[in-house]
């Protein structure tokens, strides 16, 4: 005679499990038998309660549930557990421990073909697991002594401020690409630092760098929400605002300033976000 299938709840399953000594969450259970399409029956509680698609045979949760079910390491709640005299660490710990983001960690673990080890987290959980030792070798440039920017962005050494490129540009309210191209044209050096999450990027004095871009900097005008702007008695517009008022396409009014030889000059629009170029509605050409 075949033994009788046996049902339970997830939650009854995972005490099983526990007393078995294996640690799973119901909601490890409970997304592996959804992944599996196991499908649960309606059953009674030992109180009566009817319960609608609520007990799972063991079957189906034994092998849903089979990695999690391995005797296999399990990580202590930082995330680290010992085998064989080498500490393994969860990504997330490894992020934590050298102050780097896990992305930055990873590439480096990508690019070295370092293989995980499986084992279950504190909860019961199955993930990849890394040699402590192996990952210090990799990160070892990350993991070296140099300034680190605060959550502005910024650093600040001897009283000056360096930022990134793109915190350049926040910080002037200059695209990036400008920012770029007169670092490149003025040949301002560099210094090593890591944004405040761990990865290590160039950083620029921001002095030097307003120094290069002072004609950026001056005040400009702000256009209205129709994108003009009035200057010395001149209406000025963006080349969309001027083909809009005048009914021709962008193409043909491009064409005719660049034909004319129109100056432009530089404003802002109306959300003063962007750094544009406006042309006067009627100014003679050059």
């Amino acid at each position: 005679m075949t033994e009788k299938e046996r049902y339970a709840t997830i939650g009854t399953w995972t005490e099983l499990f526990c007393r078995e000594g294996k640690t799973i969450s119901e909601n490890s259970v409970r997304n592996r038998l959804n992944e599996c399409c196991v499908q649960a029956i309606t059953g009674r509680s030992a109180v009566g309660r009817l319960m609608r698609n609520g007990f799972y045979a063991e079957s189906d949760v034994r092998k849903a549930c089979a990695d999690l079910l391995q005797d296999i390491p399990q990580a202590d709640e930082g995330g680290f557990f010992e085998e064989g005299g080498v500490i393994f660490c969860s990504m997330i710990a490894l992020s934590r421990m050298f102050g780097i983001s896990s992305s930055a960690i990873g590439s480096r673990i990508l690019a070295a073909k370092l293989q995980p080890k499986r084992a279950k987290d504190a909860w019961g959980r199955v993930q990849d697991f890394y040699p402590l030792n192996e990952v210090e070798r990799l990160c070892a440039d990350l993991t070296e002594e140099l300034p680190q920017a605060d959550e502005n962005g910024v650093i600040e050494i001897d009283g000056k401020v360096f930022a990134t490129k793109n915190g350049l540009a926040g910080l002037l309210d200059i695209s990036e690409g400008l920012v770029r191209a007169r670092i490149k044209e003025n040949k301002i050096q560099s210094i090593r630092g890591k944004t405040i999450h761990g990865p290590i990027f160039s950083f620029y004095s921001l002095s030097e760098v307003e120094q290069c871009c002072h004609d950026l900097l001056q005040d400009i005008p702000q256009a209205d929400d129709e994108g003009f702007f009035e200057k010395d008695g001149q209406t000025y517009g963006t080349i969309v605002s001027l083909s809009r008022l005048l009914g021709i396409s962008a193409h043909g009014i491009r064409g005719r300033i660049a034909r004319a030889s129109l100056v432009s000059v530089f404003g802002r629009d109306s959300m003063n976000h962007n750094r544009l170029l406006f042309y006067s509605l009627s100014a003679p050409s050059h």
